[in-house]
């Protein structure tokens, strides 16, 4: 399995677009990245391999692949051709918000078909090729015709409930009760931070404090602490340092957990997870 790094070209474009046609068992490999995918089978078939499941899509047939999400694709029929959007989610949260932003993300649904007898299917279908339309003409202003068409997408998956929908899973007043804890997580992860310290931030007793961190973000401290560190761990992954000083460092106590943690929210150990990074590919539109 290896990490795909996409390279967009350029900030005011961050989307990867492409139209292939391919021979039968040509197959890519298990893989992962932070931005979404939606891939269409324009011709022929393909296995598609994510979460543990197999599933055959057909002509027409769509499928959602989710940030981070290990899948793989397997072609079935000569001269199968698909098209692909990769882009990044823009919804996201400010400053030290980012970390649960990144958090909330992770309940969307891992991957999810779209078929013809989606009630959505058309509209998304539509987007798809006028996406891949506009790519190829390259004419003036396709850049806002293709972000136009993202951001339909990205509502077709918000109603289907494909992803989170920030502004329901979080309580703004009650972010706002909480921030001084938030920031005190972020420049203090790395230490041995008890619910006791953390309460008496806010001067509360840890039964209440507790509730409203729980209103506020929809998780509770430890987990909320927990992704924090394993967020900052998988960036010290595509380093030199050795899982044991890469725990330390991020503030867990111990190596085993560290890895059942990190696995839950990255789906693959972080041994697998540095050896995916150190063979990262960089693609190129």
């Amino acid at each position: 399995m290896r990490k795909e790094r996409v390279t967009f070209i350029s900030r005011n474009r961050p989307v990867r677009i492409q139209t292939e046609s391919y021979e039968k068992d040509f197959l890519v490999s298990m893989h992962f990245h932070t931005e979404l995918e939606i891939l269409r089978v324009d011709s022929g078939m393909m296995r598609c391999y994510a979460n543990n499941d197999i599933c055959i899509l057909k002509e027409g047939d769509i499928i959602l692949f989710n940030s981070m999400l290990p899948h793989a694709t397997e072609i079935l029929i000569d001269q199968s051709s698909t098209s692909f959007v990769q882009f990044k989610n823009p919804a996201s949260l400010p400053g030290t918000l980012h970390y649960l932003s990144h958090f909330l993300k992770k309940s969307g649904s891992p991957y999810y078909v779209f078929d013809k007898n989606d009630p959505v299917y058309e509209e998304l279908n539509n987007c798809i090729s006028t996406i891949v339309a506009e790519n190829k003409k390259n004419s003036i202003s396709h850049d806002y015709v293709i972000t136009a068409n993202l951001y339909l997408i990205l509502s077709i998956l918000h109603r289907k409930k494909l992803l989170p929908d920030m502004d329901r899973l979080i309580d703004a007043s009650a972010i706002r009760k909480i921030m001084p804890v938030l920031d005190f997580i972020e420049e203090n992860y790395n230490d041995n931070l008890s619910l006791s310290q953390l309460s008496d931030i806010l001067n509360l007793n840890e039964n209440y404090f507790c509730r409203i961190f729980k209103k506020a973000t929809g998780t509770t401290v430890t987990e909320y602490l927990n992704f924090v560190r394993v967020y900052e761990a998988q960036k010290l992954l595509s380093g030199q340092m050795s899982l044991s000083e890469i725990s330390n460092q991020v503030g867990f106590a111990s190596l085993s957990y560290f890895n059942r943690v990190f696995k839950r929210y990255y789906l693959c150990s972080p041994s697998a997870y540095k050896k995916i990074s150190g063979q990262a590919d960089n693609f190129l539109l």
